[in-house]
């Protein structure tokens, strides 16, 4: 990339999510949450850099679009080393093995691309349903989303913009690329919200 991209980094020492104490949650919430801006401020620096239509990301549903043919140049997985490689595969059953899944991870670029697409994702819902959608921390113990900022309004399972465009990233990087991947994921999730009604 030739754009100098900064990954988000918390500023405080966190354990994982299942063990974070409620306060400890809370703190990383409040970071997180307040670092929407800066981070969808820095993606669309990078897309005007080089892109030739930066006016692309209007925080539309159609911009998705556009975002995403950019998004998926850029993913890319990180280089594991041979011992990095082995102990990975280790620790997946055989039958993951055999389905083609890989241990490996995306370049941190990449992941840091999608941690802030994910937020202009989150952006574009909270603007076109203001009184629907909403960042909250979520707090049922022994749940997988336990402690995660994550947009709710969608039913009963809360939306991880994040870890759906890391999905999605990963699949390009696997050969599945769909040009309109993502704006296809808004859709999904769009008439989620609208089923609420």
């Amino acid at each position: 990339m030739s754009f100098d991209y900064h990954m988000m980094i918390p500023p405080m020492a966190l354990p994982s999510f299942d063990e974070m104490t409620p306060a400890q949650a809370r703190v990383h919430f409040d970071w997180f949450t307040q670092q929407s801006g800066v981070r969808i401020d820095q993606l669309k620096r990078a897309y005007a850099h080089e892109v030739v239509s930066p006016s692309d990301l209007d925080e539309s549903r159609d911009s998705l679009v556009p975002l995403w043919r950019w998004l998926a140049r850029h993913a890319k997985e990180r280089p594991l080393s041979q011992e990095e490689a082995e102990q990975r595969r280790s620790q997946l059953p055989q039958w993951v093995l055999e389905a083609g899944v890989t241990a490996g991870e995306l370049s941190s670029p990449s992941l840091a691309l999608a941690v802030d697409a994910g937020f202009y994702l989150a952006r574009i819902f909270l603007k076109a349903y203001p009184d629907k959608v909403s960042w909250t921390l979520w707090e049922r113990s022994g749940d997988q989303y336990y402690n995660r900022p994550v947009l709710v309004g969608f039913g009963a399972a809360p939306l991880l913009p994040h870890e759906l465009l890391i999905n999605a990233m990963w699949g390009v990087v696997h050969g599945r690329m769909d040009e309109n991947r993502l704006a296809k994921i808004y859709d999904v999730w769009a008439r989620k919200l609208e089923r609420q009604e």
